[in-house]
């Protein structure tokens, strides 16, 4: 399995085929949970580039509550 912090980078920063190889992970319930653990933690200057993923992740898979958390708390 690729690592969490890799599959993040290649979500946030990577180029075409690295997106296609997320989304093709993402398939596997297991690593879109992954993905929208860390996908939750990005800073507020990279919520641009993650709000995607939750949304691919969320019609990918619609019973993974996953949300960004609350200002002031995680």
């Amino acid at each position: 399995m690729t690592e969490p912090s890799e599959l993040l980078t290649m979500a946030l920063r990577g180029m075409s085929d690295d997106w296609e190889r997320v989304h093709t992970l993402c398939c596997d319930r297991a690593t879109a949970a992954v993905l929208a653990e860390q996908l939750v933690r990005v800073g507020p200057g990279e919520r641009a580039a993650a709000q995607p993923w939750m949304d691919v992740i969320r019609e990918m898979h619609p019973d993974l509550a996953i949300e960004w958390p609350k200002p002031g708390g995680l």
